[in-house]
């Protein structure tokens, strides 16, 4: 059961953090350059969006294309923990995407490009926490379907005293975290990334599988698919309409 004062947490953060989102023509996107060949930002920050052909024996479907997004930065997904509370700082956070507007997100969640301040937006708060070298990170991939080759630096930030917070930051015990994962689309994926790359082993544990016999498994699935890709125009990209407005597929793609 999710602490009350957790709840009220989150629903004055929902009352505080407005936020309108409008979809509109990619043509006329502000300050983003729309032509056949890619998508871009004008500071060639931030990301872009091209088409990719993939060659692979791996699904139903042998050969397809499909527009991507591709990100040359490593992001910092990072999350603080008070080693005398044994408790994680963790942010309300709306993004535009968001079923439900608010989900709760690891302490820093940036790329390079937002940090940097390229869209001239406010400093990162605690950044200074993951930025100076950390042993305990994890560089864990983005999703590949729709990121070419992303990376992330996930990160756990150790500290023993008191932080000053900001509204839309909280301390999160072990309890809470574990009754708040029992609700849909409320703790974010990469908050999900982060603590999955820092799960201790107990102390008497028992596998399915040992890592020899995994190994050996996932090497012979290596010898046995191919995957090939290479970057085009996204004019070119087939079962594909590219306009002005938006994607839009021509037919139904089925992995299997």
């Amino acid at each position: 059961m999710i602490n009350k004062n957790v709840i009220k947490w989150l629903s004055n953060q929902r009352r505080k953090q407005l936020l309108s989102v409008k979809k509109k023509d990619l043509s006329k996107l502000t300050k983003w350059v729309y032509g056949k060949n890619e998508i871009y930002h004008k500071s060639k920050k931030f990301f872009k969006i091209v088409g990719i052909r993939i060659n692979s024996n791996f699904y139903s479907k042998k050969r397809w294309d499909q527009p991507i997004i591709v990100q040359n930065e490593i992001g910092i997904l990072g999350i603080i923990k008070n080693i005398k509370t044994k408790k994680y700082l963790l942010q309300a956070k709306v993004e535009p995407g968001n079923i439900n507007k608010i989900q709760i997100s690891p302490t820093v969640q940036a790329t390079r490009s937002n940090y940097s301040r390229i869209h001239g937006g406010k400093t990162i708060p605690f950044l200074n926490h993951f930025k100076k070298k950390n042993k305990h990170f994890s560089l864990q991939t983005e999703q590949a379907f729709r990121y070419y080759n992303k990376k992330n630096s996930n990160i756990v930030s150790y500290v023993s005293k008191k932080i000053d917070l900001k509204p839309k930051f909280r301390w999160f015990s072990k309890i809470e975290i574990l009754n708040l994962l029992k609700k849909k689309n409320l703790i974010n994926m990469d908050t999900l990334s982060v603590f999955s790359s820092f799960i201790k082993k107990r102390k008497t544990d028992f596998p399915l599988n040992n890592k020899k016999a995994i190994t050996k498994w996932k090497n012979s699935l290596n010898k046995k698919y191919f995957l090939k890709n290479k970057i085009i125009n996204l004019n070119l990209i087939k079962d594909w309409n590219f306009t002005k407005k938006k994607f839009l597929i021509k037919q139904i793609i089925i992995f299997q």
